[in-house]
C-alpha cells in the first residue's frame, strides 16, 4: 500500500531568561481507521549557547519516541535539528506530541523550540536518514538534502520526508517538494507591532527570532532532492528520511466445478410421418 499523509501539526515556543529546560507540544489526532501508521517528529532548538550537553526527548500520546541518529548541529553547536519516530501510535483520546529539552547552559537570551509532526499510514518501516549540517555544507541560500534511495524506498509508493531548519533572522522563501508543516518565530515580531496599538500578547520580543522549521515530502524515487530556499546566505541543517511502504496483504481462493449430463430416448409410432416417405412419380406432401 502507498504511504499516505494522515495528519500534520506544528508549534513553537520561546524559553526566556536563564531557564535551562523547556518543552513545546501540540495536539495531533491520528485516524483510528488508518493502517500501519508511523509518526515522525522533527524538532529544532535555536539558541545562543552550545547545545551538546543538553538532553532531548520526545513523546507522542505519552509514549516515548525514538530519536533516529544524532542531532544535526551548526553555528558553533548552538542550533540542533533532530527527528523522532514512533510506529503504531495511540489514537484515542486525541494524542499530544511533546518535545522536551533539559540541561541547557543558562543564558539570558534563552532559546527557542520548534516542532513539526507528521503521521503517515501504510508505513512498513523507516529507512536510514540523511543528515546535512551547514557547518559542513557551508553557508548557502539553498537548504538542500539529497536522499539516494534504493530498493523499497525508491518505489513511488514509498515517501521521502525532508526537514529544513535555519536560525534567525532568516526565513524560507520557497520549497521544492510538498510542504506539510512549517513554523517560524515571526509571530513574535507581529505581536510586538500590535502592542503599539494596545493589543498586548505576552510574551513578545522586538525582533523576529527563532528561525524557521519546514517539513515536506515527495513520492519515493532513486534520488529525491528537497531544497528550501533562503533569501540570504546562512548556515543550516537538514534531514532526509525514507518511509518504506508496507506490502498489500490479501487472501485469494479459486473454485472450479464441472459437470456433464446426457440422455436419449426412442419413440415408436404406428403411423410413420409422411415426411419420411417420398414417392417417385406419385403425390408427395
Amino acid at each position: 500500500m502507498p504511504v499516505l499523509l494522515d495528519y500534520a501539526s506544528q508549534n513553537i515556543t520561546e524559553v526566556a531568561g536563564t531557564t535551562t529546560s523547556g518543552s513545546v507540544s501540540n495536539a495531533h489526532p491520528v485516524s483510528p481507521m488508518a493502517q500501519a501508521v508511523t509518526v515522525t517528529l522533527f524538532a529544532f532548538v535555536a539558541s545562543s549557547v552550545d547545545t551538546t550537553a543538553a538532553t532531548f526527548t520526545a513523546t507522542f500520546g505519552g509514549v516515548a519516541m525514538t530519536m533516529k541518529g544524532t542531532p544535526v548541529r551548526w553555528g558553533s553547536n548552538q542550533n540542533a535539528l533532530m527527528v523522532f519516530v514512533l510506529a503504531g501510535p495511540p489514537t484515542s483520546p486525541t494524542p499530544t506530541w511533546e518535545f522536551s529539552v533539559s540541561g541547557m547552559t543558562a543564558n539570558s537570551n534563552g532559546f527557542w523550540l520548534l516542532g513539526c509532526c507528521e503521521s503517515n499510514s501504510g508505513v512498513l518501516t523507516v529507512g536510514t536518514p540523511v543528515f546535512v549540517s551547514g557547518d559542513t555544507a557551508g553557508a548557502s541560500t539553498a537548504n538542500t538534502v539529497t536522499v539516494d534511495s534504493s530498493g523499497a524506498a525508491a518505489v513511488p509508493a514509498a515517501k521521502i520526508v525532508t526537514a529544513h531548519a535555519v536560525s534567525d533572522p532568516y526565513l524560507f522563501s520557497g520549497y521544492t517538494l510538498n510542504t506539510r508543516a512549517a513554523i517560524d518565530g515571526t509571530y513574535a515580531y507581529i505581536a510586538y507591532l500590535l502592542s503599539f496599538f494596545g493589543y498586548n500578547f505576552l510574551p513578545y520580543t522586538a525582533t523576529a527570532q527563532g528561525g524557521e522549521l519546514l517539513v515536506g515530502d515527495a513520492p519515493g524515487a532513486p534520488t529525491v532532492v528537497g531544497t528550501a530556499t533562503q533569501p540570504d546566505t546562512a548556515l543550516y541543517g537538514a534531514i532526509g528520511l525514507p518511509l518504506i511502504a508496507a506490502p498489500v496483504a490479501a487472501n485469494g481462493a479459486l473454485q472450479l466445478s464441472a459437470s456433464a449430463a446426457a440422455s436419449g430416448s426412442l419413440t415408436r409410432v404406428t403411423a410413420p410421418s409422411p415426411w419420411r416417405t417420398w414417392t417417385i412419380g406419385g403425390t408427395n406432401p
